[in-house]
C-alpha cells in the first residue's frame, strides 16, 4: 500500500506541478508522525515534492520561447534509427528522413538536449551513431488545440523531447557506431534477407529492432484497423514472450546441466535457475529495441517478479505491480505524463487477473478481447471484428513469427527469417480479409477517460465472479 500511496504522490506532482499542496502534505505527515507514528507518510511529501521537482527539470529543458523558430547552430550525435520516407510533397515527390538527435554547444541554448529533427530532401542520409555539426530551425514543442487531437507537448515531455524542427545544414564529423548503430545494420540485414516477401520486409525489422521505418501508412492503418497494431511496438508482450521461450528453455536444457557441472547450485530448484537465461533474453531483446519506454517497463516488471521467484519470496499481483511502477517513475518520473503507461499497466493487471482465474483454453479466447480494447484505446481506432483478429494473431506471433524472427536473426538463418516473413504474410491478409468485413470501418472511442472506463468494464464482465449476482 506504501509503494502505491508514494507512486500516486509522484505521479500527482508530475500531473500538478504547484507546490501548495506539498505544504498540505507536510503538515499531515507532521501531525501523522506526532499522534500515530506513521512514519510512511514521510515518502508521500518525498513522491510529490520529487514528481513537481522532476516536472519543472523537464519544462526547464525545453527550448525557451524567445528560440522558437530561430536558426541555432549545434553540434549532436544520431540516437535511434534514423526513419527515411519518399513522400509527396509541394508537388513533387521528395526524400524526408526524421532524426533523434542528443545536441549541445549553443550559447544561446546551453546545456545538452535532445530534440528531434526534419530533413526534406537531403544532400547526406545520417546513420545512427552518427556525430554532427549542424544547422537547425527549432520550434517549441505545442500541444493540438483540438479535442481529438494528440497533444504533443505532453507526449514530447513524458519522452524527454525539448524541441522539433527543421534540419538546415549538416556534415557529418565522424560515427561512433553503438547499439543504435548496430540496431540500424540489423534492420538492413533482416530487410534484405526477406526481400522476397514485401510485408515481412516491411514488419520484421519492427519486430526485430523496432525499426518502423518500412511500414506504409496503409499497411500501418491495417494494423491499427484491426486491433493488431499493439504486436509492431516492441513492449510487454514481446518482452513476456522472449522471457517465456528462455525460462522454458533454461528450465529443460541449461539449468539441469549447470547443476550437474556445479554441484552447489543443487541447492537452487530449476525454476530458480531459469530465471537467469529468461531476464538474459529479455534484456537482448530491450536492447535491441533501444531500450524505449516501453521495454524498460516491461523488464521492471519482469525483474520484480524473477526477484521474488528466486527468493521464494510471495508477492501478490498488486505488490508486484506497485513496485513495478515505483522503480519505473523513479527512472522516468516524467512517464506518469504518457497514456501508455496506464494502459500497459492496465493491461499487465487485466491479464494477470484472467490468468488467476480462467482456464488456460478460456484464457486463450478471453486475451485477445483485452488486446482489441487496450489497442483502441491506445490507437484511438479499431473494429469490431478486432477481438477475432487478435485471437489468430497473438498465438500467431507467439509461437511462430516473433521467436523465428529473432532465432533468424541471431543465428543468421534465412530460412527461419523466411518463416516469420510468412506468417506475417498470412496475418496481413486476415487482417485486410477482416477489415473489408462489411461492418463500419471504424469507430472512434470518444476520449482517453471514455476508453479507460471501457476497459474497466470489459476486465469486469470477464472475470468469472461478482460481488453481486
Amino acid at each position: 500500500m506504501r509503494m502505491w500511496l508514494t507512486a500516486a504522490a509522484m505521479v500527482a506532482g508530475c500531473w500538478l506541478g504547484v507546490l501548495w499542496p506539498l505544504l498540505v502534505l507536510c503538515a499531515v505527515a507532521v501531525v501523522g508522525m506526532w499522534r500515530y507514528r506513521s512514519r510512511w507518510l514521510v515518502w508521500l511529501v518525498l513522491g510529490y515534492g520529487f514528481g513537481v521537482w522532476q516536472l519543472h527539470q523537464g519544462l526547464a529543458q525545453r527550448l525557451p520561447a524567445e528560440h522558437d523558430r530561430a536558426v541555432l547552430s549545434l553540434q549532436g550525435q544520431v540516437r535511434d534509427i534514423p526513419v527515411t520516407r519518399r513522400e509527396f510533397r509541394f508537388g513533387r515527390w521528395q526524400v524526408r528522413q526524421q532524426i533523434h538527435l542528443t545536441v549541445w554547444g549553443s550559447e544561446a541554448w546551453p546545456g545538452t538536449h535532445r530534440v528531434v529533427l526534419n530533413s526534406y530532401a537531403p544532400s547526406v542520409l545520417l546513420s545512427a551513431g552518427d556525430r554532427v555539426a549542424l544547422d537547425a530551425e527549432l520550434k517549441v514543442p505545442r500541444g493540438v488545440y483540438n479535442r481529438f487531437g494528440p497533444d504533443r507537448a505532453r507526449a514530447d515531455l513524458a519522452a524527454g523531447v525539448d524541441a522539433r524542427g527543421k534540419l538546415e545544414r549538416v556534415s557529418v564529423i565522424a560515427n561512433h557506431g553503438g547499439v543504435d548503430a548496430w540496431r540500424e545494420a540489423l534492420s538492413s540485414q533482416v530487410a534484405a534477407s526477406v526481400s522476397g516477401s514485401p510485408f515481412g520486409k516491411a514488419v520484421l525489422p519492427a519486430l526485430v529492432v523496432g525499426d518502423r521505418a518500412g511500414l506504409s501508412s496503409s499497411l500501418w492503418r491495417t494494423f491499427q484497423l484491426t486491433g493488431g497494431a499493439h504486436l509492431l511496438a516492441i513492449s510487454g508482450l514481446h518482452i513476456a514472450i522472449v522471457a517465456g521461450w528462455f525460462w522454458w528453455l533454461g528450465r529443460a536444457l541449461l539449468a539441469p546441466v549447470l547443476q550437474g557441472v556445479v554441484p552447489g547450485l543443487r541447492r537452487y530448484s530449476l525454476q530458480q535457475l531459469a530465471w537467469l537465461p529468461a531476464l538474459l533474453g529479455a534484456m537482448g531483446y530491450a536492447a535491441l529495441a533501444g531500450f524505449s519506454l516501453p521495454t524498460m517497463r516491461a523488464l521492471v516488471m519482469l525483474i520484480v517478479v524473477a526477484v521474488a521467484q528466486w527468493w521464494r519470496v510471495p508477492v501478490s499481483l498488486w505488490r508486484a505491480l506497485g513496485m513495478a511502477l515505483l522503480v519505473v517513475l523513479l527512472i522516468t518520473p516524467l512517464a506518469a505524463l504518457s497514456a501508455s503507461l496506464w494502459l500497459s499497466f492496465g493491461a499487465v493487471a487485466c491479464i494477470a487477473m484472467l490468468t488467476r482465474s480462467h482456464a488456460p483454453w478460456r484464457l486463450m479466447l478471453l486475451l485477445p478481447v483485452v488486446m482489441a480494447v487496450a489497442g483502441a484505446v491506445l490507437f484511438q481506432q479499431w473494429t469490431p471484428s478486432a477481438p477475432l483478429a487478435n485471437l489468430i494473431l497473438v498465438p500467431l506471433y507467439t509461437l511462430l513469427v516473433i521467436p523465428a524472427a529473432l532465432l533468424g536473426t541471431l543465428l543468421q538463418q534465412p530460412w527461419l527469417l523466411g518463416a516469420a516473413a510468412t506468417g506475417v504474410e498470412f496475418s496481413v491478409w486476415v487482417m485486410m480479409w477482416l477489415a473489408n468485413l462489411g461492418v463500419p470501418s471504424w469507430l472512434r472511442l470518444p476520449s482517453m477517460p471514455a476508453g479507460i472506463v471501457l476497459m474497466i468494464g470489459v476486465m469486469l464482465l470477464l472475470m468469472p465472479f461478482l460481488p453481486f449476482p
